[in-house]
């Protein structure tokens, strides 16, 4: 019996532990958000994302972001 509380407590010590340390990572090339708009070129897709947004190293003044289609 005392086993299990041990376990389980230990389990609830390395859940919180292991839910405290979890980091999400976003790179400079990479955006989150709602895509608001969607339109095909001959060069690919180009989508745009909810408030303008575009990755920290885009030098486009422009707010689409495109997708090559190779």
């Amino acid at each position: 019996m005392l086993r299990i509380k041990i376990a389980k407590c230990t389990f609830i010590i390395l859940s919180i532990i292991g839910s405290v340390s979890a980091q999400a990572v976003v790179f400079q090339g990479h955006v989150s958000g709602k895509i608001t708009n969607i339109t095909s070129t001959t060069r690919g897709i180009l989508v745009r994302i909810e408030e303008n947004e575009v990755p920290e190293n885009c030098q486009s003044g422009y707010k689409w972001m495109e997708i090559d289609q190779n």
